[in-house]
């Protein structure tokens, strides 16, 4: 009787324990994913979006007068990231001009009545780098 006691308790101790460790990993598996969600973001252009997983990198990037080149780098796909800006820049005012692509970059054309933009995605093993030019346009 006295067994039979004891493993009552040791099975319901464990039941009780597992029980807890799997609240326990939903719990961080749910902080995980509101971690990865990340905002997209106007950083130097007042209408260009960038994604939020890409961050600045400060040394390769100058800006001046709201024109300039951006540099960024961050955990994207290069055919993602296209996708975004096609439809971001659509969305800010821009017009698509073109888009060419060899091996693994992309480098595409939009314009406003005042100024021009050119990005170059280039995916590499860790994410990809992109660079975004913005330049005053000559009006006629």
């Amino acid at each position: 009787m006295r067994k039979l006691t004891t493993m009552v308790i040791m099975m319901a101790l464990t039941l009780i324990m597992v029980g807890g460790c799997t609240k326990n990993k939903e719990a961080v598996a749910k902080d995980t994913s509101a971690q990865q969600i990340t905002k997209n973001r106007y950083l130097d252009f007042q209408d260009v979006l960038v994604p939020g997983e890409l961050e600045r990198v400060e040394g390769e990037t100058f800006i001046s007068n709201s024109y300039g080149r951006l540099m960024l780098t961050g955990r994207v796909y290069g055919d993602s990231a296209a996708k975004f800006f096609k439809s971001a820049m659509a969305n800010d005012g821009w017009t698509f001009q073109n888009e060419y692509t060899y091996k693994n970059s992309t480098k595409i054309f939009f314009s406003k009545i005042d100024k021009t933009s050119s990005i170059l995605i280039t995916e590499n093993p860790f994410g990809a780098r992109i660079e975004i030019w913005v330049t005053p346009q000559k009006i006629q």
